[in-house]
């Protein structure tokens, strides 16, 4: 790489006001370790590294995502508490039926 060229690696995190810089580095390793530490103190949802390579000849910039990854959450209780609710109507149902329709004897 000539000195009219450079690389830079910039972490970003998504947080409450959207994407927000979290430093920039020109070593990949160094940027990635501190994408997964951010990743890992649970602040932010998400976090990405993004690769800018500048052409200063050229006057020409690309950015790539090189690191894009989201927090997994623990297993949520929304599902197994509708699908237990779902039951226990079914069942509230089933009895009050039963009692409507018993015959009397």
């Amino acid at each position: 790489m000539s000195n009219a060229e450079s690389i830079t690696y910039t972490v970003q995190a998504l947080g409450q006001g959207g994407w927000q810089p979290q430093g920039s580095t020109p070593d990949m390793q160094t940027a990635l370790a501190a994408a997964r530490q951010l990743l890992g103190s649970k602040r932010f949802r998400q976090v990405k590294v993004d690769k800018q390579f500048y052409d200063r000849t050229n006057a020409r910039s690309v950015t790539t995502t090189i690191y894009d990854e989201t927090f997994a959450r623990g297993r949520s209780l929304a599902m197994p508490l509708l699908i237990g609710l779902a039951l226990l109507g079914g069942l509230v149902s089933f009895a009050v039926t039963y009692y409507l329709m018993r015959v009397p004897a």
